[in-house]
């Protein structure tokens, strides 16, 4: 019996375990900056392929967005969101974009998302800065690991902003039906 319950607990474990890995999440202020996706059936060589069609398709000037390939293992791309988020600061909008850099390293049927770099900005584009030195020159960060409420939308914005792209990117893996021409 307490080998069936260690048992259990093992495997309930590493069930948790691969489901927290999947998606991005910040805890006490830190991000996570990798997570691991499986696709089965798929070579490395597909995997790669369909990630810079997704990136065609996804980024208004692609050639522009791709920094760095490798061999069909590597991926590295620079993006920004020209509207992450609404904050009020002073009695005014403010409305936040983002920058990033996300890194692809691609096995047989699996692939990795690595944030190289996030940073957050004003509207006027020009004044980015890692997301931690924002919050912490805004005076946002209180007690050392949580965020004043005002500013949460901007932590939780990035967080969508990154697993949303990841599920686009992991969609484009599967099979579209083919369309008849009738």
């Amino acid at each position: 019996m307490k080998n069936l319950t260690f048992i259990l607990a093992m495997v309930c474990t590493s069930l948790y375990g691969q489901n927290n890995d999947s998606i991005f999440k910040y805890e006490s202020l830190l991000m996570s900056d990798q997570i691991v996706r499986h696709v089965p059936k798929m070579s490395q060589l597909t995997l790669y392929s369909k990630t810079l069609e997704w990136v065609g398709k996804t980024y208004l000037k692609p050639d522009n967005v791709v920094i760095a390939k490798q061999d069909s293992s590597m991926l590295r791309i620079e993006g920004t969101s020209v509207s992450l988020c609404l904050i009020k600061s002073y009695g005014m909008d403010v409305r936040m974009m983002a920058k990033y850099i996300l890194q692809f390293d691609f096995k047989a049927e699996r692939f990795r998302v690595s944030i190289m770099s996030s940073q957050i900005g004003g509207s006027d584009g020009v004044s980015f800065m890692p997301t931690l030195n924002y919050l912490k020159a805004a005076g946002a960060i209180q007690n050392g690991h949580s965020v004043k409420d005002k500013y949460q939308a901007i932590l939780d914005s990035q967080i969508e902003l990154y697993n949303g792209l990841v599920e686009s990117l992991q969609s484009s893996f599967k099979d579209k039906p083919k369309t008849d021409n009738w």
